[in-house]
């Protein structure tokens, strides 16, 4: 059944419709429908990406942990982006229920209520482009790209705090000078690859060797000693601003699947 104002309507204008009028209404019908596809559609696969991308820690829509990318900013762009999601939930979910019930009705009825039910597809296909652009967005964040805030010191001068970043980490190689996030198992740093597999290695008490240059004269307390071949899968990397940087001449080679992904912007 059509609600009170379909109703109305049609009490109003009940005429036999012409064959343009029926042929405008069937086209209103089909349009309607492929909307409302596409909005099941890409909804499912935004939805689906949220759920499964949670354990990514670079992921902007993940609400499950406080990363790099957890500012006040990114904070109030997904507040806003969760309400015009819900309003377009609403909307459209409140737009089938019309749909079926002008489904149920009659041609004439149909083609009574076309101007009111036009009017309702218009705002729908305005609010089309919401669960389209949630989708390309949660893809690209979920496997392409993530943006992400510095909080440390230890990239100074290339990079201060408060500055914010551009990751990539889709199919990603890194080499040398690559600067990258990586995950320190407490916490994301942002640091350069400064050794990788196949370099030679030198830490000692005079500095850091790369293929027995010398890219840094300043080894801290405590450093661990290694003279020999970066093995496979495993990563020297450093700060630039290396008297104050906590990174692998303490810690140790990092994993690669620990490197969660390569600055492009800015590019320093």
């Amino acid at each position: 059944m059509l609600d009170n104002q379909d109703s109305e309507v049609i009490r109003a204008t009940l005429v036999t419709p012409s064959d343009n009028q029926m042929s405008k209404n069937k086209d209103l019908m089909r349009r309607s429908f492929k909307n409302i596809l596409i909005f099941l559609i890409s909804m499912t696969i935004a939805i689906v990406i949220v759920i499964f991308s949670q354990n990514e820690k670079l992921f902007i829509f993940n609400f499950t942990n406080n990363y790099l990318s957890d500012d006040s900013e990114l904070l109030l762009i997904r507040i806003i982006m969760v309400g015009i999601v819900l309003s377009s939930i609403i909307y459209n979910l409140w737009f089938m229920t019309k749909y079926w019930q002008r489904k149920q009705a009659s041609e004439v009825e149909q083609t009574a209520t076309y101007n009111l039910f036009k009017k309702r597809f218009d705002r729908l296909d305005l609010l089309t482009v919401v669960p389209i652009f949630l989708a390309v967005i949660t893809f690209a964040s979920g496997f392409i790209f993530s943006t992400a805030i510095v909080e440390q010191q230890s990239m100074q001068p290339s990079y201060y705090p408060g500055d914010r970043v551009i990751i990539y980490y889709f199919f990603e190689t890194y080499t040398n000078n690559d600067v990258v996030i990586v995950d320190d198992g407490t916490q994301l740093l942002i640091k350069r690859i400064k050794g990788i597999p196949g370099d030679h290695l030198v830490v000692d008490a005079t500095g850091v060797f790369i293929n027995e240059v010398l890219i840094d004269d300043y080894v801290p307390i405590g450093f661990i000693p290694f003279d020999g071949i970066i093995p496979e899968g495993k990563y020297f990397i450093m700060g630039d601003n290396s008297t104050n940087s906590i990174d692998s001449r303490i810690t140790g080679f990092f994993d690669e699947n620990r490197l969660l992904g390569k600055v492009i912007y800015p590019k320093k």
